[in-house]
């Protein structure tokens, strides 16, 4: 049965375990800053300015890439962490892989709808199925930051509870 209490506790646990050193909130920023970096190269066209694609994108999608290059941040931060503290075990590397996988794909499907590159592999699904996703992008980014948000619970479980090592 599910426990938050617990939950919470391992959560709390792994997280301040990770960001007991400096190096590690650094390197949770910097990948943020990288990660909305790659999501303007994605997601705009050569040439375009900042400002420019920030006033062509949806609100949805600034929230997105705001919220989803901070997760991943901090996921690729605690997979260090893990890999550094514990060493690359299979036991370890699958459950965090397994944590990770679905994390980094979930942004393929949230910027979908506004990366020319990532429209033109979803248009060989069909012409409408661009517009589709451009028309219903709210339902395609909830489940991306839902699917991180687990993503970053079994990391950090892994952290903080050593029999997930």
């Amino acid at each position: 049965m599910f426990d938050l209490k617990r939950e919470h506790s391992i959560i709390s646990k792994g997280l301040a375990c990770i960001f007991s050193s400096f190096f590690y909130l650094g390197l949770t920023i910097v990948l943020a800053i990288l990660t909305a970096f790659a999501f303007f190269k994605l997601a705009s066209i050569p040439g375009q300015s900042i400002d420019s694609w920030l006033f062509s994108i949806t609100e949805v999608t600034k929230w997105f890439v705001a919220i989803y290059s901070i997760l991943l941040g901090l996921l690729l931060s605690i997979q260090v962490y893990i890999y550094k503290n514990f060493g690359f075990h299979l036991r370890t590397s699958g459950k965090t892989a397994a944590g990770v996988i679905p994390g980094l794909l979930s942004g393929i499907a949230g910027i979908a709808c506004c990366a020319p590159a990532i429209a033109g592999l979803v248009a060989l699904f069909g012409a409408g199925s661009v517009g589709f996703i451009s028309t219903h992008q709210i339902w395609f980014a909830i489940p991306s930051i839902l699917l991180m948000l687990v993503a970053l619970r079994f990391s950090l479980r892994a952290v903080a509870d050593p029999t997930c090592r």
